[in-house]
């Protein structure tokens, strides 16, 4: 990837899980409002988890965060790490998160990286975000592991963020296309090492 004129690698970035703490301000929000004391560690999976709460209303709390309390949602990396990756790489967002929220992800992205620029591409499918011909995924959802595992592309990588839903799985003993991450800033630093050696 080094020369004056080498392609650049085209970086697709998960929003929910993995560029921002969402679930963690979901279940803050579900335990205002059932005055509970859950974690995110009881989000075990996205098909279901011991955490009391259905999918209707963790749509719900997602969608209500994005739309109106974008502020509660922490980043989960550092604008300087964040624009090291968008300086050597093509960088988009992929999510699924729902358009009419677009003005609150817009409107978290300019308050935490104000000084980055990234096209968002909305996704209907998590399962889709493998076959949009992006050369590295950054992603922490088991349904997007699971497709990419089916993807015969050759040198595409995925770099999976550990999260308590993923973790059930041992995805980067199934490919070595996968690498498991321990979190956005360490696959950034993974991802730039290697581009670096070239």
């Amino acid at each position: 990837m080094k020369g004056k004129n080498a392609r650049r690698v085209r970086v697709g970035l998960d929003v929910d899980g993995t560029l921002a703490y969402s679930q963690e301000a979901i279940v803050d929000e579900y335990n205002l409002r059932t005055k509970g004391s859950h974690t995110k560690e009881e989000l075990d999976s996205h098909t279901g988890w011991s955490m009391p709460i259905t999918d209707e209303e963790f749509s719900e709390l997602h969608y209500t965060l994005w739309k109106d309390n974008w502020e509660r949602i922490r980043p989960a990396v550092s604008e300087r790490t964040l624009k090291k990756l968008v300086d050597a790489c093509d960088v988009r967002l992929l999510t699924g998160i729902p358009r009419g929220c677009g003005d609150g992800l817009r409107s978290w992205l300019g308050s935490n990286f104000p000084n980055i620029d990234m096209e968002i591409e909305y996704v209907i499918s998590l399962r889709e975000k493998p076959y949009l011909g992006y050369d590295v995924l950054f992603d922490d959802a088991e349904p997007v592991a699971d497709e990419f595992l089916k993807v015969p592309a050759k040198g595409t990588r995925l770099y999976l963020i550990d999260q308590p839903w993923n973790k059930r799985r041992r995805y980067e003993e199934e490919s070595d296309r996968i690498t498991r991450a321990r979190s956005l800033s360490h696959g950034i630093d993974s991802l730039l090492s290697e581009l670096q050696r070239g």
